[in-house]
């Protein structure tokens, strides 16, 4: 299996002469971005949307973000989507765009990263590993929008 994804990837890598036809490719989905990772997850095998996802944001496509299990906790942990990938990835670009009102540099892969960081626990830069807050992260948001409600 894991061979036949690499002669997949390989071969759909090949239909691109140059790394700039690439990205005009990408770009063409600006528009509707979960379009481009079905459509790359058809033709590589053992690609699935979130996978496709992850490595599109992780090659330097910031408009990108992946739905993973972390993220997935805290949104629905805190009712920002329903429990499924595409919803988890509409909330992510959604929050992207609202927090692009104060800060244009807010794009999905910084929101799907800090998000990331704080269920998983991962601060790979300085090579640390604690446990994740996705329980406690919750619970603090949820007692300070309580908190807000009245003022």
């Amino acid at each position: 299996k894991w061979s036949k994804s690499v002669v997949e990837a390989a071969k759909f890598v090949a239909d691109f002469s140059t790394i700039k036809e690439f990205e005009k490719f990408v770009h063409r989905f600006h528009d509707d971005p979960k379009k481009l990772p079905l459509l790359i997850g058809e033709k590589i095998h053992g690609m699935g949307f979130s996978s496709v996802c992850n490595a599109l944001k992780e090659t330097g496509f910031t408009n990108y973000c992946d739905p993973s299990k972390h993220i997935t906790d805290i949104f629905c942990g805190l009712g920002l989507s329903k429990n499924d990938k595409f919803s988890i990835f509409d909330a992510i670009i959604q929050m992207s765009r609202d927090c692009q009102e104060i800060d244009p540099q807010i794009t999905p892969y910084k929101v799907d990263k800090i998000f990331w960081l704080i269920g998983s626990g991962v601060f790979y830069m300085e090579d640390k590993k604690v446990s994740g807050r996705t329980d406690e992260f919750i619970e603090y948001v949820k007692k300070e929008i309580k908190r807000n409600e009245f003022r």
